[in-house]
């Protein structure tokens, strides 16, 4: 049991001479390291946000593939593991949310359908800002079913509807967990490459650097779209990657994670 889990991934190793971290290749990196953290997330005390990180993210194949290498590793069922972990009493919209997520049931066929966005953004409308409370499940509902580009379009057609943005009528609606998976949810399928500077900023704000998190978003996002997330990131945070690597890190970290990003 274990044997799934590639322990040489890219993650921080303290350099001989220097102290400082290195980046090594997995070839299964993604995959693995999701299965290590999501079990690792499903401990005693569980972390959501690590949680939400990892399935919001992600397209059915790529949820059915972590589930049947979490089988793999551990032997035992992803769905009932959080059916465990997260009790019907106590849990609420956030279980609800994880377990629609990993029954794989939303449409991922790419056709995009501007009247049923239409209505699906009436009906987070009357869910929301119309009603008094909130219609968790409608959120929950489209934001899981619908694919990544209708979620772009609903999003579209809720701010033309409503003369607002969906993103802030949630933090009106919404607080704690639950916002945070909706808005991973919707901020992914709208800007992903603001979503992945967003990412690559809470590695290393607060004390130290998160260096095993921030090497696994360059590495996995290096040869994809990191232009686009550099100028994400600049625009958002008035400031450029570069300058945040070379002012958080060192050595022949440094100069390999500024390689990593084009620089």
């Amino acid at each position: 049991m274990g044997e799934f889990i590639e322990e040489k991934y890219f993650v921080p190793r303290k350099n001989f001479f220097h102290g400082n971290p290195t980046v090594l290749k997995s070839e299964k990196l993604d995959l693995s390291q999701d299965v290590k953290d999501l079990h690792k997330a499903l401990g005693f005390i569980s972390n959501k946000q690590a949680i939400i990180n990892i399935l919001c993210t992600k397209t059915i194949r790529e949820r059915l593939d972590l589930a049947k290498a979490y089988k793999t590793c551990y032997d035992r069922e992803l769905l009932e593991e959080f059916k465990r972990k997260f009790p019907k009493d106590t849990s609420g919209n956030l279980r609800k949310l994880f377990l629609s997520l990993l029954n794989a049931t939303r449409d991922e066929s790419m056709i995009l359908d501007l009247y049923t966005a239409r209505v699906d953004a009436m009906e987070l409308k009357r869910a929301g800002i119309d009603k008094w409370g909130t219609d968790t499940s409608t959120f929950t509902r489209i934001l899981c079913l619908r694919n990544l580009d209708q979620i772009r379009l609903i999003s579209q057609e809720y701010e033309y509807i409503t003369g607002n943005s969906l993103e802030k009528d949630l933090k009106k609606e919404f607080s704690g967990d639950i916002l945070d998976a909706l808005l991973s949810i919707l901020r992914y399928a709208t800007h992903r490459s603001l979503y992945y500077a967003r990412c690559i900023q809470s590695t290393i704000i607060g004390f130290g650097t998160n260096d095993k998190s921030l090497i696994r978003l360059i590495v996995t996002r290096c040869e994809i779209d990191m232009g686009d997330i550099k100028e994400a990131y600049e625009d958002k945070y008035g400031k450029s990657l570069k300058s945040v690597i070379k002012g958080d890190t060192s050595g022949y970290y440094c100069k390999a994670m500024l390689k990593l990003i084009g620089e």
